[in-house]
């Protein structure tokens, strides 16, 4: 059998290359708050939390107390009661019905107006305004958008369009309109809808491999995500809603820059974005931020 002889200069080359490759891959790690604000028109999306009424005293009226809420992909979901008011031959005539609400938003380009579908079914009472009542349906379809021009009390665009369907009572009573179904063509405006500024904020752990940014891992209450870092500088961060902003998707790229924050005496050095682009579909609509209003950032410690 052969003996192989390996000298300590050798064994001692080999301990030596191989602490020298631990030394050279050093990872350690840098956690800090990330807040981006932007205030492009392109950067907001819409949602809606109630259903269609009229403005205004012209008959048909129509008020709501429904709720409903959005998510990240534009469902939209809810319930409550519609109330419709008319007359008949001079004789006031309501229907008050208790319904579902199911439908979406969404646009199909960047900064285009969503487009609102909202289907609503139920059943409920119409009252003939001499003292009976009649047991009714309701089969409702709203459709509609922003429109130019049309505004809230506030001063505010809220999406406008079309309430229509049947309402269909039971027996000789009479309904709204007719006596046994009625279709209705009522315009209407969702002034329970509203839009918000897509803004990134969250927590962010950067990985430095010896010192130079690699990558990074991202959480917030409304989505988590994770990413590159290219060159220790350009990032790209993709992330995806949870709970409620599930559909939600997004990327987030830009630069890294230095920041100083103070730990008591001691000044800390790290890096961070100071440029941030957003490309998103949020609620069922695309979006785009761009030259950010405000990137703040903390070290968290």
């Amino acid at each position: 059998m052969k003996r192989i002889r390996v000298s300590i200069l050798a064994l001692s080359a080999l301990a030596g290359g191989i602490l020298a490759a631990s030394a050279a891959n050093v990872t350690t790690y840098t956690a800090y708050n990330l807040n981006v604000q932007y205030t492009n028109a392109a950067a907001a999306a819409w949602e809606v939390s109630g259903a269609p009424a009229t403005t205004g005293t012209n008959l048909p009226k129509v008020f709501q107390y429904v709720t409903a809420q959005t998510d990240g992909s534009g469902k939209i979901t809810g319930g409550g009661v519609i109330f419709i008011y008319e007359t008949t031959n001079a004789v006031p005539v309501q229907s008050v019905l208790y319904v579902q609400a199911t439908g979406t938003i969404g646009n199909k380009t960047v900064g285009a107006a969503p487009t609102v579908t909202l289907a609503m079914k139920g059943t409920g009472f119409t009252l003939d305004g001499v003292g009976g009542a009649v047991p009714t349906s309701a089969t409702l379809k709203f459709t509609g958008t922003l429109v130019p021009g049309v505004t809230n009390s506030a001063g505010q665009p809220i999406l406008s369009g079309t309430l229509s369907g049947n309402i269909m009572g039971i027996g000789s009573a009479q309904t709204l309109l007719d006596p046994k179904n009625a279709k209705v063509s009522i315009a209407t405006v969702i002034d329970n809808s509203s839009f918000n500024f897509d803004s990134p904020q969250g927590d962010v752990l950067q990985a430095l491999k010896n010192g130079v940014p690699s990558s990074v891992q991202f959480w917030s209450d409304f989505a988590t995500g994770n990413g590159t870092i290219k060159s220790g500088t350009n990032y790209t961060v993709k992330f995806a809603g949870i709970g409620m902003e599930k559909g939600l998707s997004g990327t987030l790229t830009g630069k890294l820059g230095p920041y100083t924050n103070n730990i008591g005496a001691s000044a800390i050095v790290f890096q961070a974005p100071v440029t941030a682009t957003l490309t998103a579909k949020d609620k069922g609509q695309k979006i785009s931020g761009t030259g950010p209003q405000s990137i703040s950032v903390s070290l968290d410690y």
